[in-house]
């Protein structure tokens, strides 16, 4: 007998409703996962507001932890029952970034497709039929629902990797939401002193509580002076850019120093354009990066950050829903609450 699942289904822009479906069969190399907890992030949101244009039906939820239901053979090392993480956004090992080692890159990221429905992960589900190469173990001490950001953790992971931090140097982290904390947690772990910026002073007193140096609210204070001031004149070393606006972009480049980074981790939706001064760069020898997703093992890092103690991102669960939940939470904040909502599955 097939078994079934109910999932919470994107049919159209604010659009979704609860489906009973058949559970995805597993191909060859495929693991079954029963959902435990699956992290809403801003693409969900997006998704769900329009504002990200994929094909509809959509199964979303990217950031999942679960428990093996099932293994495709005895030559994975997967064993029915173990707790586990899921690298969720497709890696195809074929297109020319996965060959070349940049699979965040991947040309077919977002166009997994099962029976017709648009897979985002798919931890929207009661099971996630995925790659056994895509299921990460963890242990220790942590919950499912800590253990479901680690897929966000993995991506801070990579954006701080792109950077060239050294002890002492003077970071500042823009935007201080989940992304943002996060690259404060791991910043701080790599001996910087670390600014966050924000409007926000729920979250702004969240990053002094978990280790940041110095907040600053820019509604209240001009953040370039602040920067100034905190770093004898010379300015941030890097700037890591984890707001979706254009005024973070414009701040951050008057922020960098000499020979320093900015990080542009967040997208922005509608696209945004930025005037960069030609000299910033020549003169100065100012470095502009971007950041986008995480590599395979930017996600085996993640876990070990979170299974070891490490890190601790209990702190950034701000509320925990059910699945029924799910509508009311994706129609009503496009953003989210000051951190990361999670779905809890009931698993029946």
């Amino acid at each position: 007998m097939t078994k079934m699942m109910r999932a919470f289904v994107m049919t159209g822009a604010k659009e979704g409703s609860i489906q009973n479906l058949p559970c995805f069969a597993p191909e060859p190399g495929d693991a079954v996962v029963q959902t435990a907890a699956t992290a809403i992030c801003t693409t969900e949101r997006r998704i769900f507001a329009g504002s990200l244009k994929v094909s509809y039906p959509v199964i979303g939820g990217h950031e999942v932890s679960g428990i093996v239901v099932e293994t495709p053979d005895d030559s994975s090392n997967l064993k029915v029952g173990d707790k586990v993480v899921l690298d969720a956004i497709n890696r195809c090992g074929f297109c020319y970034h996965c060959i070349r080692g940049h699979s965040n890159l991947c040309e077919k990221a977002y166009n997994t497709e099962r029976q017709g429905y648009r897979i985002v992960g798919g931890g929207f589900g009661q099971f996630v039929t995925i790659s056994t190469k895509r299921v990460f173990g963890y242990w220790g001490d942590i919950g499912p629902e800590e253990a479901a950001l680690s897929e966000p953790l993995a991506c801070c992971v990579h954006s701080v990797k792109r950077s060239r931090i050294q002890f002492g140097d003077v970071v500042v982290v823009v935007g201080a939401g989940t992304m943002g904390i996060l690259h404060v947690l791991l910043t701080k772990m790599m001996g910087a002193q670390v600014l966050v910026l924000d409007i926000n002073k729920d979250r702004l007193s969240m990053a002094r509580a978990i280790g940041a140096d110095w907040v600053a609210d820019v509604s209240e204070e001009d953040p370039v002076a602040v920067v100034a001031d905190r770093s004898d004149g010379r300015k941030a070393d890097a700037v890591f850019v984890a707001a979706s606006t254009r005024s973070a972009g414009e701040s951050a480049l008057q922020m960098v120093g000499t020979r320093g980074q900015v990080i542009f981790f967040a997208s922005t939706h509608p696209p945004e354009r930025l005037d960069v001064p030609w000299n910033l760069l020549h003169d100065r020898e100012v470095s502009l990066l971007g950041s986008v997703g995480k590599s395979e093992e930017d996600f085996r890092e993640a876990v070990a950050l979170l299974s070891n103690g490490l890190i601790n991102v209990r702190p950034l669960v701000s509320k925990i829903i059910s699945l029924p939940e799910l509508d009311w939470e994706l129609s009503e904040h496009l953003c989210g609450p000051v951190q990361r909502v999670v779905v809890r599955q009931d698993g029946s």
